[in-house]
């Protein structure tokens, strides 16, 4: 999982996620007015799921339940690489993990191919009665810089638990010197009447003549399958001064008509969750704002903090289901949510 990433990118600092555009943008729209914005609440129920490492959620409202995918890594596996788990829930707090049908073992949603060996970062959407899967997979060669490049693939499904893995390629790879030179995380999809558009975290750490670090770059489809990039950043690495960048986009429209933008900005050895806004997908957004802080010392987003949100609009709420590191390393699923509307 993209979460996985660059959070573990930022533990391994702190501890010893389109094509090439033709000029630089930095996304710092001026307002009107100041922005106030929806107090977000932590819940203090998080989700462990069966391993030592699970985060990056991706979660539909699917009929009465919702289904969650997240990257799931067994530390004491043989290889270790991440893989991609699956859970239900009738109230977004309990979740029920599910294990792929026909291994009856987690972590086999999506299975390796010649160009993926580990998998994370994932995404679940649903669309004509079909259940598609997205995540960054890559060769694992023992770290998270070493296993460059990191790809996005498909799998695909029609009854939510069997996976087909979509052809032997990925649908979206890397562009060499562009601003995802290294390799594409965390996408996030979303439906504008039938347009597809896929916004995603673009890591570039080498061969970056635009400048190394964390931007939000887009695609679009109208079929899920083949992908045309974006020339421009959705939101440059400048929106956030003096930090990594920002990655695991996550967005949604507003009732209000505004388009929000959710992000996690990294730094040196911490991240937190932003909100930005737009009345265009594409943007320009607003000037990324935090709403979900590191917790106290002793919480399950107390060490690196929270990264990787999803978020759904149900039942004039925000649900924002995101990682937390602790202290000690261990990843889990955390809850926040917010009344409407989330900006006046």
């Amino acid at each position: 999982m993209r979460a996985f990433l660059v959070g573990l990118m930022a533990l391994l600092v702190s501890c010893g996620d389109p094509g090439i555009e033709t000029t630089s943008q930095v996304v710092d729209v001026a307002e009107a007015a100041p922005i106030t914005w929806a107090k977000w609440t932590k819940n203090p129920k998080t989700f462990a799921g069966p391993y030592k490492l699970d985060g990056d959620p991706s979660v539909i409202r699917d009929g009465p339940i919702l289904r969650m995918v997240y990257a799931c890594f067994d530390v004491y596996g043989n290889p270790q690489g991440p893989a991609i788990c699956q859970a239900t829930s009738t109230d977004g707090l309990t979740w029920r993990p599910i294990a792929e049908s026909v291994s009856q073992t987690p972590g086999m949603l999506v299975l390796d191919g010649t160009w993926d060996t580990a998998h994370e970062t994932p995404l679940i959407i649903k669309r004509n009665g079909e259940y598609l899967v997205y995540s960054t997979g890559y060769v694992d060669k023992g770290g998270f810089f070493a296993s460059f490049p990191g790809s996005i693939g498909l799998a695909t499904s029609v009854n939510g638990t069997q996976f087909i893995k979509y052809g032997s390629q990925p649908v979206l790879t890397v562009t060499t010197g562009g601003h995802d030179n290294d390799a594409l995380f965390s996408p996030m999809i979303l439906d504008e009447g039938g347009r597809l558009i896929m916004y995603y975290a673009a890591h570039c750490w080498n061969n970056c003549p635009r400048g190394a670090g964390l931007r939000i770059l887009a695609a679009t489809s109208t079929d899920g399958r083949v992908w045309t990039k974006r020339s421009m950043p959705i939101m440059d690495k400048t929106a956030v001064p003096g930090s990594l960048g920002v990655a695991e986009p996550a967005i949604v429209k507003g009732p209000d008509g505004w388009y929000y933008l959710f992000t996690t900005r990294v730094w040196d050895s911490s991240h937190d969750i932003a909100i930005s806004r737009s009345t265009s997908p594409f943007g320009p957004f607003s000037a990324p704002v935090p709403i979900i802080s590191r917790g106290s010392a002793n919480a399950f987003d107390g060490g690196a903090g929270p990264i990787a949100p999803t978020v759904l609009i149900e039942n004039g709420k925000a649900r924002m289901w995101y990682s937390g590191f602790n202290r000690q390393g261990l990843i889990q699923i955390g809850y926040a949510e917010a009344s409407l509307p989330l900006s006046r």
